[in-house]
């Protein structure tokens, strides 16, 4: 056994393939960690639904942190809950619909949106959640959510983000897929989340191993003692990371665990 004594991965592009699955192989690994006393965390922009049932399949000791670090759950408990309050959905929702951007929330564990469209049936958390339609959201009744999604075209997505950080100051606006803009409030990410859980465990820095793929793990893989890259990430998390894998994705955390852990 390494000095390491937490592993944190984010799920999409990095330990999820393509279709969504963790081969057999990995997940042996991590259940094996697990059992010699390693604590294992997803941290994931996924919902927390999608998030333990992942975890459940690794072991009953899993964490998870999900929405990027806007809830943390551990077996179940909630240890932290963030959520964007409504005057501010309210208003990223009339400047959405004055661009024709499609706008996503959260209640519960269910997914919220104007109307169903192609954007919302390509989401992954459809299989363990419901959507909700609510009609024109700057009109409708809205609940806090603790992340805001939308969904844009990838070659725009850089600009606006830059736009949407000067125009609401009080959110943190990142990055998980080329076409997809991760909202949340300002100081909610995944780094956070885990330095707080690592405390609560007596775990120290030195002692987390952080895997991700995208600009959302960036201050994970930075802040950890150990931050791996896939090599499927983008080249400002590789730029941060200690390691960088050879693997893509599920194989690069196979990796990982085989030469750190």
């Amino acid at each position: 056994m390494s000095g390491y004594r937490l592993l944190a991965m984010d799920l999409d592009g990095t330990l999820l393939e393509a279709d969504n699955t963790v081969p057999a192989a990995v997940n042996r690994r991590l259940q094996r960690l697990s059992a010699q006393g390693v604590y294992i965390v997803l941290a994931t922009g996924r919902m927390g639904t999608t998030a333990r049932s992942y975890a459940a399949a690794i072991s009953d000791q899993a964490m998870c942190i999900s929405f990027n670090g806007a809830l943390v759950i551990r077996g179940g408990e909630c240890l932290f809950r963030s959520e964007v309050p409504v005057p501010l959905i309210k208003r990223m929702a009339a400047f959405c619909k004055e661009r024709g951007l499609y706008l996503q929330m959260y209640s519960g564990d269910k997914i919220c949106v104007e109307e169903r469209c192609p954007e919302l049936d390509t989401d992954p958390d459809l299989k363990y959640a419901r959507a909700v339609e609510l009609g024109d959201l700057t009109q409708a009744e809205l609940r806090p959510s603790p992340k805001l999604l939308i969904s844009h075209d990838p070659a725009a997505v850089p600009a606006l983000i830059v736009e949407l950080r000067q125009l609401f100051p009080e959110l943190n606006i990142t990055q998980s897929m080329p076409y997809l803009i991760e909202i949340m409030m300002r100081g909610v990410d995944k780094s956070d989340a885990l330095r707080e859980l690592a405390r609560r465990l007596g775990v120290r820095r030195r002692e987390v191993v952080a895997c991700g793929d995208n600009f959302n793990d960036l201050p994970m893989v930075a802040w950890a003692g150990c931050g791996v890259a896939v090599a499927n990430a983008v080249p400002e998390l590789k730029n941060v990371a200690d390691y960088v894998a050879a693997g893509e994705r599920s194989a690069g955390v196979a990796e990982a665990i085989d030469r750190l852990l």
